[in-house]
């Protein structure tokens, strides 16, 4: 699973690089043979043209970066040399031509020395060379040019979300190598200023990377709230599938590493889906994670398979940290089939390449890269500390030498504008004051409003559902007791119509009935509630409602007992809208709700392998929106993810010790 993770770590660099070097989009029609140059402009169009086509006609776009080199070079237009040569080292790199995508990149770095007009492009060339480094298991010259971007981007100014990219991709080449702690500190500087900047795209991939890190610590917790925020920023987003099969790569791995493999599945064959929007080689974590799952499963047919595919794809695309993880599974995997020959075969090939990737030397370099860089920080702020105090030394004469010049009159005039001053400022604090004192007034007394209402509607609902229970349970269920009573009696009086087949099913009819009345009477006010805890009666009502075709399995984590009476009615009332909603509406065979209370945090997580529904288009119910009102009025987080023939997943969150609060009557 962890293997998985540092497989999307290098695709997210990856996919940043090329958003550095420019968008992508799609040919629908033959790649132009023919096209007349005459300048500069021209180069341009031929440089556009070919990163246009370059998903479609990898070899075409080639073609066409290595006639803007030519005839770049051939008008010395060193713009379009280190344009094409940038871009043509993306293209070798997507095929796996690392010696050439590298031979490209040097190039390019040679043509922009002493060139103010493509000095900017020159961090781009670095990362693109750590990424080929990375790509060829050489961790050592991948940090050492990441590094070298950082610093050359500093040198020149780059705007902050620049930056952001550059920091990003060094955290994730951290975390890569296990330095999680350096790697996060990148990471939270890329989150700030993608939260600054409104890059929705940046801030998705850096909360998806930082998840990685908390998966790889196995902080489940964080890493699903990571996961989840970025998967609202990306779902549904044109331009972002790359990010958000990634998320579900990692979501399914987060799953698969608690031993959840159904739910494992559920996001990594979602992930699958997507293979006609994803570069095919960027699926292969996906593939090797459904190995991993299938194969702790004990469905080695099944796991093998998807091996055999990454591997297959690995060796096209020279994956060769994919190429170690699936040579290993794959060796477990005929052990257990007493194939040991092919065992032996897999377990060799996973040594060559786990030894040709992995070096202790290699990562004690890195961490010296890391401690150089970080001293090289130091010394910069402590130099540009120097130099402000020393203009603030200067400033101090001039102050005094004026001051001293104009010592009587200027003396009191300061003094009457500082007594001016502090009591302009204290009025101007004491209405601020005021202002917010109003203003946390209004917004108390709105929440109390609104809590007031949800109490009163939450009572009113329970005074109405225990008055509906009586009535159903007294009333008709007495009527219908009473009914069977006098048919009991007639048939005993009347012997003769006891053999009345109409009469014996209408006599069964009746005792169903009645226990269909008993039944809803119970579910509207349950007594269970009252004698026993939310595991015990969530229980018995799973259990009814999986005597037909559909199967739920409840699972509870954490502390529950400490529930009060109001939460655990609370929580009850939600599963029954969510579990009844997939009766009706799923057409399921299967079904999974979870309750869990961890950290002061209290969750509920209902998921069924029904129809499901589009989520953006779909016209919630009553019961549904009531449900969202709900849980957005107590201040919690409500969360649904479905779409057409897909499984549908609720997953409901709330601070408990504001939940109490709230719920309390």
């Amino acid at each position: 699973m962890i293997g998985t993770y540092r497989h999307t770590l290098w695709i997210i660099i990856l996919v940043l690089i090329q958003a550095g070097t420019g968008s992508t989009a799609a040919w629908s029609q033959e790649p132009p043979t023919t096209i007349t140059l005459n300048d500069t402009t021209e180069t341009g169009k031929l440089i556009t043209l070919a990163k246009d086509i370059s998903e479609t006609y990898p070899d075409s776009s080639i073609t066409l970066l290595q006639e803007a080199v030519n005839r770049s070079k051939q008008s010395f237009f060193y713009n379009g040399v280190v344009t094409s040569l940038s871009n043509l080292a993306v293209q070798y790199l997507n095929k796996g031509q690392y010696d050439k995508s590298l031979a490209a990149v040097q190039e390019a770095i040679l043509y922009s020395k002493g060139i103010e007009s493509v000095k900017v492009k020159v961090p781009n060339l670095f990362n693109i060379m750590s990424t080929v480094y990375q790509m060829q298991g050489n961790y050592m010259e991948a940090s050492r040019c990441l590094y070298k971007a950082i610093w050359t981007a500093q040198s020149l100014s780059f705007p902050p979300d620049r930056m952001a990219s550059y920091y990003n991709n060094i955290g994730v080449l951290l975390q890569r190598i296990g330095q999680m702690e350096q790697g996060m500190h990148y990471l939270e500087q890329a989150e700030r200023i993608a939260r600054n900047e409104t890059r929705q795209d940046l801030l998705a991939t850096t909360l998806m990377n930082t998840g990685i890190g908390y998966a790889m610590q196995k902080d489940w917790h964080k890493s699903d709230s990571c996961f989840l925020a970025a998967l609202q920023i990306v779902r549904g987003t044109k331009g972002m599938e790359e990010i958000y099969h990634n998320i579900l790569l990692n979501l399914g791995a987060g799953y698969s590493g608690r031993g959840q493999n159904r739910i494992a599945l559920s996001y990594l064959k979602q992930a699958l889906n997507l293979r006609g929007k994803i570069v095919p080689y960027y699926l292969n974590g996906t593939l090797i994670e459904l190995g991993h799952v299938y194969y702790s499963m004990e469905q080695y047919e099944q796991a093998e398979r998807y091996l055999m595919e990454a591997l297959q794809n690995g060796s096209k695309a020279g994956l060769n940290n994919d190429m170690k993880e699936s040579h290993n599974l794959l060796a477990h995997i005929y052990d257990k089939q007493g194939d040991f020959k092919k065992a032996f075969a897999h377990q060799r090939a996973y040594l060559i390449y786990k030894d040709s990737i992995e070096g202790r030397e290699k990562l004690n370099n890195i961490a010296q890269l890391e401690y150089k860089y970080q001293s090289v920080q130091k010394d910069k702020d402590l130099t540009q500390k120097k130099l402000l105090i020393s203009y603030q030394d200067k400033q101090l004469t001039r102050k005094n030498l004026w001051i001293i010049s104009f010592v009587s009159g200027t003396i009191v005039l300061i003094l009457l504008l500082i007594v001016f001053y502090r009591n302009y400022r204290h009025r101007q604090h004491l209405q601020q004051v005021r202002l917010q004192n109003i203003e946390r007034e209004k917004q108390n007394m709105e929440k109390q409003l609104i809590i007031g209402q949800l109490k009163a509607m939450i009572k009113g609902e329970e005074k109405e559902r225990l008055r509906i229970a009586r009535e159903l349970h007294d009333g008709i269920g007495g009527m219908l007791t009473a009914i069977k009573m006098h048919l009991d009696s007639a048939r005993k009086l009347y012997p003769d119509i006891a053999g009345i087949p109409e009469l014996n099913d209408m006599m069964h009819m009746l005792q169903d009935t009645s226990s269909e009345v008993r039944k809803t009477a119970h579910n509207l006010m349950p007594d269970i509630l009252v004698r026993y805890h939310l595991e015990q009666a969530l229980m018995v009502y799973c259990e009814n409602l999986s005597k037909g075709s559909l199967q739920i399995d409840v699972q509870f984590q954490g502390d529950l007992s400490q529930l009060d009476k109001a939460t655990e009615l609370l929580l009850y009332r939600m599963a029954q809208e969510l579990l009844q909603n997939v009766v009706k509406h799923a057409n399921a065979t299967y079904a999974i709700i979870q309750v869990m209370l961890h950290n002061g945090q209290l969750s509920v997580m209902v998921e069924d392998n029904g129809s499901g529904f589009n989520v953006k288009e779909c016209n919630n119910g009553f019961g549904l929106e009531n449900l969202k009102y709900r849980v957005q009025a107590l201040e919690g987080v409500i969360a649904i993810e479905s779409g057409e023939e897909q499984s549908t997943t609720v997953y409901i969150s709330f601070d408990y010790n504001k939940l109490k609060e709230r719920v309390a009557v």
